[in-house]
């Protein structure tokens, strides 16, 4: 179903259930589609960010940097592929 607009609350909670009150049995595909950062500019301006973000400055949209953790299995794997 769709391609529909994932903006458009009304419609999209319409479709949504008449998908779920539908007597045909089985999966259903729905193609929604959004714009990433939707009405919120720091988000809109910045395609490189805001997909799974920490915590930040709403008004701002400035990232606040968490601190970093153990290094992850696949940087570990590559410094050593690239040593050997």
């Amino acid at each position: 179903v769709g391609p529909v607009d994932g903006h458009d609350m009304n419609q999209l909670v319409h479709i949504l259930r008449n998908l779920r009150d539908a007597e045909d049995v089985g999966p259903v595909l729905l193609h929604v589609i959004t714009e990433k950062g939707h009405g919120y500019s720091p988000a809109e301006s910045a395609g490189d960010k805001y997909h799974a973000v920490s915590k930040f400055n709403v008004v701002t949209g400035e990232q606040k940097k968490g601190p970093s953790g153990p290094p992850s299995y696949t940087s570990v794997f590559a410094k050593e592929l690239v040593r050997q």
